[in-house]
């Protein structure tokens, strides 16, 4: 991108000049699916499960660990550059799911010490019993889950960032380039709050916005944190919602700047 994202103080925000979250995503993105292929592994053949099953229990510990500083500096980051309402849905399974996994997992592995110590201890051990067995079965299920939501999350992460850089970096003839092009054309333009407050739909979204007037009819399909949150903007003045929410970020404004259409009367 060619204008760099303005961040705050929080630990959580940036490391130096870098956004932290786009950086931690790597580790349970790495670290929970492989964690998953192994317990799939160890429930289908026996012979490994004693070698991978304590190795599983450490993935599981820090691809939760991971997942929640990807919340926490996800959450920073929104803040920036706005919330991918998708990508939040998918995060907020993965962790329930990342959950599960640690607490399945870690119970299965102490399940089968405890078995495994019952069996030495006895004359005639009657084998491990069911329960290894049944937690070894809802590990290796909530490992798929897991898989499937990593995959989700990290795709609509994506589709996030990506549709963010395009809508800005786009070079070809975009409906946003029009509308630049209709607003150096009309900055004479002055218009009533109550004009503005009559294109109060998505065919037709208008919005008052810091002393100026926007036409964000286009930008509804493709703000990355869904339509809602332009849709609610849509005939009124949203000057307080958009700066609570994005104050500081210069690509944002120059976003914003692409739509705007004329003055608000005083």
């Amino acid at each position: 991108m060619n204008s760099q994202i303005p961040l705050q103080t929080s630990p959580f925000t940036a490391v130096g000049d870098l956004p932290l979250h786009p950086l931690v995503v790597h580790l349970p993105v790495v670290v929970l699916p492989l964690t998953a292929i192994l317990l799939i592994v160890a429930a289908v053949v026996p012979a490994v499960r004693r070698r991978v099953l304590g190795l599983s229990v450490i993935g599981a510990a820090l691809g939760l660990a991971g997942v929640i500083l990807a919340l926490i500096s996800g959450d920073a980051f929104a803040q920036q550059v706005g919330m991918p309402q998708q990508h939040a849905d998918a995060a907020n399974r993965l962790l329930a799911a990342s959950i599960a996994l640690f607490v399945l997992t870690t119970a299965w592995w102490i399940s089968r010490v405890l078995a495994e110590r019952k069996q030495r201890a006895e004359v005639e051990g009657s084998g491990a019993g069911a329960l290894p067995t049944v937690l070894g079965a809802l590990s290796a299920m909530t490992g798929a889950a897991v898989l499937i939501f990593a995959v989700q999350t990290g795709h609509t992460g994506a589709q996030a960032a990506w549709s963010g850089a395009m809508a800005t970096n786009d070079p070809a003839g975009t409906s946003a380039e029009e509308s630049s092009s209709a607003a150096t054309e009309s900055e004479a333009e002055t218009y009533t709050m109550d004009e503005v407050a009559e294109h109060d739909g998505a065919e037709s979204c208008w919005a008052a916005i810091d002393g100026g007037v926007y036409d964000l009819s286009d930008w509804i399909a493709q703000h990355p944190g869904g339509e809602g949150a332009i849709e609610s903007l849509c005939g009124s003045d949203g000057t307080e919602a958009f700066t609570g929410q994005h104050e500081g970020s210069d690509r944002v404004a120059e976003q914003l700047a692409e739509f705007r259409i004329g003055e608000l009367a005083a």
